[in-house]
Order: C-alpha cells, then sequence, then structure tokens
C-alpha cells in the first residue's frame, strides 16, 4: 500500500520537494525585498501548498469510508487545492508584468480589480463547492467526481497565462534576451504540463513542470549575481544599462540623482587606504538607509546613480550627510 501511494504521488512528492528547495534557496539568498521578489515567493509557496495538498488528497482517497473524519479531512484537501491552485495562475502574471516593468503602467484600483475577476469568479465556486458542488463532489463509495465548475477553473487559469504572454510579447524590446527566454520557457513547461494532465488525468504532472519552471526562473531571473556589485552589494552599471532600457521603453517616471566622489586622493588619504571599493563602502552603506537596494546603482568606482521620484529631498538629505564626517574604520 505504502509502495502504491509513493508511486501515486511521485509526480506531487518531486514537485514539493523542488520547490521546498527553492524557497530555501531563495530566503538563504535574501534578495526579498522588491515586489518581483515577494510575488515570486508567493508563488513557491503557493505551489507548496498545491503539492502537500494534491498528496493528503490522494493518501485519504482509500480512507473517505473509515469515518466522517477522513471523509471532511479529504473534502477539505480539494478545497485547499483547487483554491491555492486557481491562485497560480493570477500570480504568475502579476509576477511577468512585474518582471518587464508593465505593472508600474496599471494605474487605478478599477483596473487591477477588472483583472481579478475570472480569479474571483473561480474562487467563489472553489468557497461555495460544500454546498453547490460545483466544481467536484463525492458520489457512490465517496468516489471523487468532477464537475463543470473545473473547467471555468482552467479557463480563468487559460486567461492570465494568454494574458501574461501577450504582455512578453506586447513589450518584448523593454525585456533582456534573458527574461524573455527564461519567462518564455516557463510557459513552455508550464502549457505542456496542463495540456498532459487535462488529456491524460492519471499523470499528474501539472504540479511539477510548474515547479520545474519556477526552477528556471529562480536562477535566471531572481538569481542577480550578474547584476550585483559583489563588494558594495549595489546594482552594478551592467544593471543599469539593462533597468534605464527598461524604463525609457516602459515609459516610466523616473529621476537619476547623480553621486559622485570628488578628490579621491585626498579621501583615501584621509582614510588610510588605496581601495576605492574600501572608500565607498560607507557611503554605499549610508545610501541603503535612505533608498531601497534596487535605487542604488554603481556606474564607475567613484561614482553612485540613485533612482528616485523625489530628487530635489533625497539630493538635499544626502547633501547635510556629507557635511559630517564618515568612519572608516574596518572598512
Amino acid at each position: 500500500m505504502l509502495l502504491e501511494f509513493i508511486r501515486s504521488t511521485s509526480f506531487h512528492i518531486v514537485a514539493v520537494s523542488v520547490t521546498l528547495m527553492a524557497i530555501v534557496f531563495n530566503l538563504i539568498e535574501g534578495n526579498t525585498d522588491k515586489t518581483q521578489n515577494k510575488v515570486f515567493t508567493l508563488i513557491l509557496f503557493d505551489v507548496l501548498i498545491s503539492g502537500l495538498a494534491a498528496i493528503a488528497c490522494i493518501g485519504l482517497e482509500p480512507l473517505r469510508t473509515v469515518s466522517d473524519f477522513y471523509y471532511k479531512l479529504s473534502f477539505a484537501s480539494h478545497i485547499l487545492y483547487f483554491s491555492s491552485h486557481s491562485f497560480l495562475a493570477p500570480l504568475f502574471y502579476m509576477y511577468v508584468r512585474r518582471v518587464i516593468g508593465a505593472l508600474d503602467r496599471d494605474k487605478g484600483l478599477g483596473k487591477h480589480v477588472v483583472t481579478l475577476i475570472p480569479f474571483f469568479i473561480s474562487e467563489i465556486a472553489i468557497c461555495t463547492n460544500p454546498f453547490t458542488k460545483w466544481v467536484f463532489y463525492y458520489g457512490e463509495d465517496a468516489v471523487f467526481n468532477r464537475n463543470w465548475g473545473e473547467s471555468v477553473i482552467y479557463i480563468s487559469s487559460a486567461l492570465y497565462f494568454v494574458l501574461a504572454v501577450f504582455s512578453i510579447f506586447y513589450y518584448w524590446s523593454a525585456i533582456n534576451e534573458r527574461r524573455k527566454y527564461s519567462l518564455t520557457f516557463s510557459f513552455v513547461l508550464v502549457i505542456t504540463g496542463v495540456l498532459v494532465q487535462l488529456f491524460f488525468k492519471e499523470v499528474q504532472i501539472e504540479l511539477q513542470m510548474e515547479a520545474f519552471a519556477l526552477l528556471g526562473i529562480m536562477f535566471s531571473i531572481e538569481k542577480e549575481d550578474d547584476r550585483i556589485d559583489a563588494v558594495l552589494k549595489t546594482y552594478n552599471r551592467g544593471a543599469l544599462r539593462m533597468d534605464l532600457n527598461n524604463f525609457f521603453k516602459m515609459r516610466r517616471k523616473f529621476a537619476v540623482l547623480c553621486l559622485r566622489i570628488e578628490d579621491t586622493e585626498y579621501a583615501k588619504k584621509a582614510a588610510f587606504t588605496s581601495d576605492p571599493d574600501m572608500l565607498m563602502k560607507p557611503v554605499a552603506e549610508y545610501l541603503r538607509t535612505v533608498l531601497s537596494r534596487y535605487q542604488i546603482y554603481r556606474p564607475g568606482p567613484e561614482s553612485f546613480l540613485l533612482v528616485s521620484l523625489n530628487p530635489e529631498e533625497l539630493a538635499k538629505e544626502i547633501s547635510e550627510r556629507f557635511e559630517e564626517s564618515w568612519n572608516y574604520e574596518g572598512g
């Protein structure tokens, strides 16, 4: 019986394992401050919960007729699975819009509410299922049966994926090559998993393919080692070039404040160092107290570019700080 359970849940076990590994790795990396990072983390937890719920559904299947407790627990597991999994598509759509910079253009609460209507319809169908049985029901001998509401969930999810794909191709020129192909490949994996499971119900591969797609996104988009200054942990020249291209192509409002350290030779002597990184490190640490990490760029050894919507206030605050002394002890 145990071997049969493992065989039946093997795809879900892989999905849970891969997603759990991605969550741990993502938290260790510590890149969770941007909205994009937060949405990606939500997606990971969503797939994890969906996978655990799917395993519970399979494990409780032979126990539904044993007692009313297992019957209700199994029913609740199915509700949790459908509810969490229907959340994945709108989350992924939101993530794509954030990655390409289009979410900043979506002004007004009304537009966001309209976008979420398919999701709300799906969740209403799922949450009322104990009374309506629109999505699924247990027939004779507590056998699981799908109902027309599941088709509504599939259509809703398909709509979000179509919108996400449309967003990618519509803003194609504003996305760098790495993100283009990573997102496109992820779509191929997810759609393959959905289609296989749709036509072959016994092959429960959808969650596993979604987990693999997220793993690819994590290493190609979320992991920003090539965009980060190794010493100061600010964004580097390559990241600046990439982001400015996106800002201009997406016509996003922004202002740039240039901070350049003049007379560095005198400053190096005063700080007893010849290393420009050591000279700039306390400045970078200070800048992270007034701006988010992803608003600070280091295009050159002795300069920073700061992206802000309030450059006048920021310039005044930084100017006042530079009137004070700097401590270079210990770097």
